[in-house]
């Protein structure tokens, strides 16, 4: 991605910045969107990029439900499904 005007990988971006090393440089990334007013009032939106490996999912955190696609639903159940 483009960092002040430089190319850099997500992992080259954590070294440099954080001073972490990406255990798993290959894993995708999540996306989380924000939108934000800036100093006039305006609204803007930030899409930011974190390694899968540095996120931490609250307990009970839920899911919005416009987020939640009938795919996504039958993926889960497959995924959490146990065999009797």
């Amino acid at each position: 991605f483009d960092n002040e005007g430089k190319k850099v990988t997500v992992q080259e971006y954590f070294r440099n910045k954080y001073n972490y090393n990406i255990k798993n440089p290959y894993d995708p990334c999540v996306e989380a969107r924000r939108k934000f007013k800036d100093a006039n009032g305006k609204m803007n939106k930030l899409t930011v990029f974190y390694p899968m490996e540095l996120i931490e999912i609250a307990d009970y955190q839920r899911c919005n439900k416009k987020a939640q696609t009938p795919e996504l639903v039958q993926e889960m159940i497959r995924a959490c499904a146990i065999e009797p």
